[in-house]
Parts: structure tokens; sequence; C-alpha cells
């Protein structure tokens, strides 16, 4: 962070939301599980959940019966939209 000014006055607690917000809006992937963000970031799973909370655009769905996330404007982002129409019409995920 001495490299980067406009970081300096910022909580550690921000810096590991922005860092949960952009394994989340990764555009390798649409959902992301709680287990891809951990080895991606290299944070415990406690760290990440917390983070988490934190993100008031959170979405969350189940894919296998395992909870994915990703934020709203990523899901609008990276579905197509007949799938958007087929989700609202059939009601969830």
């Amino acid at each position: 962070m001495k490299d980067r000014p406009e970081l300096r006055n910022i909580s550690e607690r921000e810096v590991i939301k922005a860092q949960v917000r952009g394994a989340l809006e990764d555009s390798r992937y649409r959902w992301r599980t709680l287990q891809g963000m951990t080895n991606q970031l290299q944070l415990n799973t406690g760290v990440i959940i917390t983070a988490l909370d934190g993100i008031d655009d959170l979405a969350v769905g189940d894919r296998n019966q395992q909870e994915v996330f990703t934020t709203r404007d990523h899901w609008r982002k990276t579905t197509p939209w007949w799938e958007r129409i087929l989700i609202y019409v059939v009601g969830h995920y």
C-alpha cells in the first residue's frame, strides 16, 4: 500500500471486501463458490464470509446443492437476456 496513497486511509476490512468483490466479478466466472474464492484469494473462509456480508448487491444462488455467489451487476452483465427472462418466469436462479 506504500505506492498507492489513496489506499493509506482505507481499513484492512475495506481492502479485503474489495478483493472479494473483485473475485465475484472475475470475468472468467458467472458464479463463485466459497472454496473457489478461498483458493484464489488465499484468505480464510471466515474472512471471506465476513466480507460477503458487507457487499450490498450480493446475489446468492444454488448450483448442485452448493451456495454460489456473484454481484447483481456482474450477473446482469454475464447472463444472456433470454436466460434472465427464463429465470424471472421460473422464479429462481
